[in-house]
């Protein structure tokens, strides 16, 4: 009989028990409101990011007439433009937008995100944001 799947096993099954091997990790995912029915320029609830990978901005509403801004902060206070991929497209990042939709972003590093609405000229805009963190510890 064929004893190297039998020694495979066993040598395996030693790795997981000494904790050689680690475990698969469920992807851990939240989503959070930065700005809810806007009716004018605002600037974003900042929303914490540590232990995340990426978020999901997503703008939308009735009449959306305006230039939401996704910002980031390593710091918490000081928040600059973030790139983001709009996912219709999957084309080059982009910072703003003046139509509804959803934008992934990379979050590595990041600490806190937030949306901002500037030039506002109609419409009620809310602004979701959902977190995902896969593989992090």
């Amino acid at each position: 009989p064929d004893r190297g799947g039998d020694q495979l096993t066993r040598f395996f099954l030693i790795l997981v028990f000494f904790g050689w091997v680690s475990t698969v990790q469920a992807i851990t995912a939240e989503t959070q409101t930065t700005l809810s029915n806007v009716g004018g320029n605002a600037v974003g609830t900042q929303i914490k990011t540590k232990g995340f990978t990426s978020a999901t901005f997503h703008a939308c509403c009735a009449g959306f007439n305006a230039v939401v801004t996704f910002k980031a902060s390593v710091d918490g206070t000081n928040f600059y433009p973030l790139g983001c991929v709009p996912i219709d497209m999957q084309t080059a990042l982009v910072a703003t937008t003046t139509l509804p939709g959803i934008w992934r972003c990379n979050l590595i590093s990041i600490n806190a995100v937030r949306a901002d609405i500037s030039n506002y000229v109609g419409g009620v805009i809310s602004v979701t944001v959902g977190l995902t963190a896969a593989g992090v510890q």
